[in-house]
């Protein structure tokens, strides 16, 4: 006899049983493909000879102050203790910016090390690093979300390994900080995440590598809240998610507490607007309104780089206030992607998660949530640029009525993406060819972005190199045009103020000169160098009173040229000031001990006292260091006659006109 309630669970369970069987047969028909070996081989071919032409370019830019004259790495392995207890540009400069980021100052002294002043083998291991980074991205992707169809982020690799906005970080050597983040970044997910459930060692390594992304630049903070997302999307309990992040954490207090250490050893220097012109607005209302403008254009160009260029500092963006369009653009921008995260973490992640990675690393580098040095730069699109390829395969996927999940049809959306993909191979190649050396860059991006001052002094100091300082040439001509649209955009632009006014100088056109220099004082009032030209130009000019307040002031202020002691000596000279002249002569030699003109300067001041010892001395010490210097043997021979050495003053007359008769 059956009872009821048998005969109920045994439905209950036939129709469990039935479901189940319908879900198997299901999952299988939906099963995804396995993504074949060649895919990811390809993205690593790809990734390398796009970049294989720059093996043959030289050090540009910053590669100068972090390698060639970078006193650390100079010193090969030997310079890596210093490398990692001195800020990042410590090895150059004493400027201290606040930055620590030794691992690729390292990888420079080892690299030194194995191959003295070769930038090809630095090239090479950007091009390197860039294309293992490419093909570990497309594991970490597959890893992090495997319901998705793979190929969906097989595209998304691929347009992020072609984007040519990643020409500003693999072509140019100091941007291995960017590669390097990314890539130890990427190492650190491979160890969180290979596994379903985490192991301790999982956790420790994921942390190291972490770490090993901090050191490489401070902007690696930007992958936590990343990583914030995917732990939240996971089905582990929170409190293991916790437990298992606890080391990552950890040396991220390790790392900051080292950070602040070392930036910490010496005084930090402000930041101007030459360096963020954000810094040139009148107020943080209008800061922020320009930097939401700016973040708008960093925004379309990690979709598509319309427009490229190693510097867009000041003036090139114009402050704006709330009354422009583009700070609201801006603003809704940002506001709309955070909604986008928020709203989309259930429903879709995958559009979560693109606008995540587009968004979050802006809103540090966009001057957003605080400001940095820098008004704008492409290299700064490094990751979010795979944040914009997400979101645009998933719009083609949509356009050509497919999914990232199942039902994706790789041909169709293939078809339509290889345009987009031969275009960006194409300006990858053309903008490479700009990072051949200094010149090709500064030519190149002169067309670009002309209303940036710096970018105006940059090409005009390229100009000013080719004239050879000859004022015949017509580049020497243009250079001066240059130098002065570079202080039309920019009226405190020291170095722009210094170079021509040293150009009318060799031109002597003393007037011009003056001016220039007087007006480069209004806006840097200690500079030695401003100080130094504005006393030659009033040399010059005979007006010798206000040439030596003028030379006074650059010896004052910390200039050390031979030309300015020189000058200020011959002035102290010529006004029977012998004492002071011997003074200012002997200050310029304990810089310069073995310059001609201070030496035979100072062997008249004591011919004119009747020091002839003194006199004897010196002029011997200036025919030792200049043996053909016709002065230094008449001179000698003049001095030998006054203190009653006939022969040896006859022979230095007669070496004398020999000496001149053959020039």
């Amino acid at each position: 006899m059956k009872h009821k309630g048998t005969t109920k669970e045994t439905q209950t369970k036939n129709k469990g049983n039935t479901k189940k069987m319908q879900s198997t047969k299901e999952t299988k028909n939906l099963q995804l493909p396995i993504l074949p070996k060649w895919t990811f081989w390809l993205l690593g071919i790809v990734s390398f000879f796009l970049y294989a032409g720059t093996l043959k370019y030289g050090y540009v830019l910053d590669d100068i102050a972090v390698i060639e004259n970078n006193l650390f790495v100079q010193k090969g392995i030997g310079g890596i203790p210093e490398i990692l207890s001195t800020f990042y540009w410590e090895g150059y400069t004493s400027a201290n910016a606040g930055l620590f980021r030794p691992i690729s100052l390292v990888m420079f002294a080892i690299e030194h090390a194995l191959s003295p002043s070769s930038p090809t083998l630095h090239h090479f291991v950007n091009i390197l690093f860039y294309a293992l980074s490419s093909m570990l991205l497309l594991r970490i992707l597959l890893r992090w979300m495997p319901t998705i169809n793979p190929w969906f982020f097989f595209f998304v690799t691929f347009i992020f390994a072609v984007h040519p906005i990643h020409t500003e970080v693999v072509a140019n050597i100091k941007s291995r900080d960017e590669i390097m983040a990314f890539f130890f970044f990427l190492v650190c997910c491979h160890f969180l995440y290979r596994n379903m459930i985490r192991t301790t060692w999982d956790a420790i390594f994921g942390g190291c590598f972490f770490f090993l992304a901090l050191l490489s630049k401070e902007g690696a903070l930007v992958f936590l809240p990343i990583l914030l997302l995917l732990e939240l999307r996971s089905t582990v309990e929170l409190k293991k998610r916790l437990i298992s992040f606890a080391p990552l954490l950890a040396l991220t207090v390790i790392w900051f507490v080292w950070h602040q250490w070392v930036v910490g050893q010496s005084t930090r220097v402000p930041y101007t607007y030459h360096d963020n012109a954000l810094l040139a607005t009148s107020s943080i209302s209008e800061q922020k309104a320009t930097a939401f403008g700016i973040f708008l254009q960093y925004e379309l160009k990690a979709f598509f780089p319309y427009l490229m260029s190693y510097d867009y500092s000041f003036p090139y963006f114009p402050i704006v206030g709330w009354s422009s369009p583009v700070a609201w653009l801006g603003l809704l921008s940002v506001l709309g992607g955070i909604a986008g995260i928020v709203y989309f973490f259930k429903k879709n992640f995958l559009l979560s998660f693109g606008w995540s990675l587009l968004i979050f690393p802006l809103l540090i580098t966009g001057n957003i949530l605080f400001t940095i040095g820098t008004t704008m730069a492409d290299r700064f699109l490094y990751v979010s640029v795979l944040g914009a390829a997400i979101l645009l395969v998933i719009a083609v996927g949509r356009i050509r009525k497919t999914s990232a999940n199942h039902g994706y049809a790789p041909g169709k959306v293939a078809v339509f993406l290889a345009p987009l993909i031969v275009v960006f191979c194409y300006m990858t190649v053309q903008r490479n060819a700009a990072w051949k050396s200094n010149d090709t860059l500064f030519s190149t991006d002169y067309l670009t972005t002309p209303e940036s001052a710096r970018v105006q002094y940059n090409y005009a100091t390229l100009l000013q190199r080719a004239s050879n300082d000859d004022p015949t040439r017509s580049t020497y001509r243009q250079a001066m045009d240059v130098y002065s649209t570079a202080l039309t955009l920019d009226s405190g632009s020291v170095e722009s103020s210094i170079n021509l006014g040293r150009m009318y100088l060799v031109g002597k056109s003393y007037s011009e000169a003056k001016n220039v220099f007087e007006k480069g004082l209004r806006s840097s009032k200690t500079n030695p160098d401003l100080w130094g030209g504005k006393g030659e130009s009033e040399f010059y000019l005979n007006d010798k009173k206000a040439a030596a307040t003028s030379l006074d002031k650059a010896i004052q202020f910390g200039n050390t040229l031979p030309g300015v002691f020189i000058l200020r000596g011959t002035i102290a000279f010529e006004t029977n000031q012998f004492i002071s002249a011997a003074t200012i002569f002997k200050t310029g030699l304990n810089y310069h001990p073995e310059n001609g003109n201070l030496l035979l300067n100072l062997g008249n001041v004591y011919g004119a006292t009747k020091n002839f010892e003194k006199a004897l001395e010196t002029f011997q010490k200036l025919r030792e260091v200049e043996p053909n210097n016709a002065q230094a043997v008449y001179y000698l021979g003049m001095i030998y006659k006054e203190l009653g050495q006939e022969a040896k003053s006859q022979e230095m007359m007669n070496l004398y006109a020999q000496m001149t008769s053959q020039r």
